[in-house]
């Protein structure tokens, strides 16, 4: 465990991870609570849960083309930026209440979450070069887990986001 801990490029990629997770975890909690606001919420949350469980029929492709990708690395850099870009915009454009405002940024949140899915392909092969053989199973492990622990905690919080933001329009009524 000592080993890992100094292990640059492991601590860079569970961090990394940690953040993703905790990030498409809240915003789509965050995005379903902004699809309930609707007129027809049932149908806006049936449209956004459909295009959160989408992605991962893409898992296939995106995994098949992280392994043709020469430089794993920098597309994987590259990806965290385009997705940081994204939430930035979705950030922003989650602020108007528009139907078709609304069908846009599903649209954004999922090429996020394909990107997503194309960088988490990326990262195993990137730990298992970086990661000794014999602490690989271990460090996999300890990633997997962050991963879970914080998906459940970006869950967590967005629905406690969720419930404030219940009783608060309970309370306006």
């Amino acid at each position: 465990m000592k080993e890992l801990v100094r292990n640059r490029a492991f601590v860079t990629l569970t961090t990394a991870d940690l953040f993703e997770t905790i990030g498409t975890s809240l915003f789509n909690i965050i995005l379903l609570t902004y699809a309930r606001t609707f007129a027809q919420a049932s149908l806006m949350v049936s449209i956004v849960s459909v295009a959160t469980v989408l992605p991962g029929i893409f898992s296939i492709l995106t995994g098949r083309l992280a392994d043709s990708q020469p430089n794993k690395r920098g597309w994987l850099a590259g990806l965290k930026f385009v997705q940081a870009g994204l939430y930035l915009v979705l950030a922003q454009l989650i602020t108007s209440k528009q139907v078709g405002l609304l069908l846009i940024i599903i649209i954004i949140n999922f090429c996020s979450d394909v990107f997503g899915m194309f960088s988490g392909s990326l990262r195993m092969p990137l730990l298992q070069a970086k990661v000794a053989s014999e602490q690989q199973e271990e460090a996999i492990g300890i990633n997997q887990g962050i991963g879970v622990l914080m998906q459940t905690m970006g869950q967590a919080l967005g629905v406690s986001i969720w419930l404030q933001q219940g009783i608060i329009v309970l309370l306006d009524i």
